[in-house]
């Protein structure tokens, strides 16, 4: 049984945030405990939500980092509207985090230096891969949405 929350919420919720993240991680409880369902919305009002995972938190500035393809769906969503919101849930601790802000790009440095990070299938993925495109799968023209999750330096957030 988790303690009940405080009546009054902490005065830095960021804290909180990072607190929650980091106890999920040591107990081990799912395999990723970083990952938060983020959502946007299109230029015609129509919301769109998938998990992508926060890559670093950083406390004393208040914000989170997650990477995105600039070409991808939540790429031109947020691109044409910055306001997004997340949640990060970690049942088995029966807890979970809303967060609600302004989604910038990071510096391109940053960027690359974190695909220079990433494994190299992962590289080369992120440069062939075209984020949010349909796969034409067989002659017949059946399709499928693929959501692959990196790509390279220049479209890379």
């Amino acid at each position: 049984m988790n303690p009940p929350l405080p009546i009054t919420p902490e005065e830095d919720p960021v804290q909180v945030v990072d607190e929650w993240l980091k106890e999920a991680t040591q107990k081990g409880i799912q395999r990723h405990p970083n990952s938060m369902t983020l959502a946007t919305v299109n230029t015609s009002g129509q919301p769109s939500a998938r998990v992508v995972l926060l890559k670093d938190l950083s406390v004393n500035k208040g914000f989170g980092v997650f990477y995105t393809h600039y070409g991808s769906k939540k790429g031109i969503d947020i691109s044409s509207n910055s306001t997004v919101s997340a949640v990060m849930h970690w049942d088995q601790l029966g807890k979970q985090v809303r967060l609600e802000g302004e989604a910038v790009r990071s510096p391109a440095k940053e960027s690359n230096e974190y695909f220079m990070t990433r494994p190299w299938h992962s590289q080369l993925n992120a440069w062939v891969s075209e984020q949010s495109k349909c796969v034409h799968l067989y002659p017949l023209g059946n399709d499928l949405r693929c959501n692959a999750s990196s790509h390279g330096p220049t479209t890379y957030n």
